[in-house]
Order: structure tokens, then C-alpha cells, then sequence
């Protein structure tokens, strides 16, 4: 008999952010299953100086993937939504990134852990 076995993805701590970060993760699925959509939400407040958003995730020795954002200053919405799929198991680091005119207005990072799962228990 065949087992599926299905990662979770599980994650591990609060973000991290610089002092003046305007810009912070919400990561809605705390456990997911391997290969299903992640779905991370970056918000980053107006501001005449914003001009790019990048969201990235890395293993540390591995960049994955990233989604850059082009933002308006006061007039580039508020949210802004990413999704992955098929993430390996592994440590993760999801990071993200505004960019302004003089450079980088601020950053926030959050840990990201996937781990397999038990196979599903066979019912007698």
C-alpha cells in the first residue's frame, strides 16, 4: 500500500523588522501541506517615497523566488499578495524588502520550516 506522505508547513517565530520598517508579513497559513498555495500578504503603508516592494523566500545558500512590487508613493495600494508553490522541505527565510528614492526604507524577515507530515492513520 501506498503512503502519501505530505509536508506541513510550519511557521517558527515572530517577524523581524528594523526600527522604521514601513513594511510588515502576514503569513495566514501557519501550517500548510506540501505543494498546496502559501499565500504571504506584504503591507506597506503610503508614503511619497516608496517606489518598489520585493518578496522574497531563501534557504540561505538558496535564493528560491522573489515578486517585486512597483510602487506609487501615496498612491500604490496598501496589501499586496504573493503565492508559492512546491517549496522543498527545508529552513526558509521569508524577507521583505521596500525600496525607496535614496534607497532601502526598510526591511522584515520571518522563519519559514517545512517538515514532512505522518501519513494519514489507516481506520480498522
Amino acid at each position: 500500500m501506498r503512503f502519501l506522505v505530505s509536508a506541513i508547513i510550519l511557521l517558527i517565530g515572530a517577524q523581524t523588522a528594523t526600527a522604521d520598517a514601513p513594511v510588515s508579513l502576514l503569513l495566514p497559513q501557519r501550517i500548510a501541506p506540501a505543494y498546496s498555495d502559501v499565500f504571504v500578504t506584504a503591507r506597506v503603508p503610503r508614503h511619497t517615497d516608496n517606489r518598489l516592494l520585493r518578496v522574497q523566500v531563501d534557504n540561505g545558500d538558496t535564493f528560491l523566488r522573489a515578486t517585486d512590487f512597483q510602487l506609487d508613493g501615496e498612491e500604490a495600494p496598501i496589501a499586496y499578495q504573493v503565492q508559492w508553490r512546491d517549496l522543498p522541505q527545508g529552513d526558509y527565510a521569508v524577507t521583505a524588502v521596500v525600496i525607496g528614492t535614496q534607497g532601502i526604507r526598510g526591511r522584515t524577515e520571518t522563519t519559514l520550516k517545512l517538515r514532512p507530515a505522518l501519513p494519514p492513520r489507516r481506520r480498522r
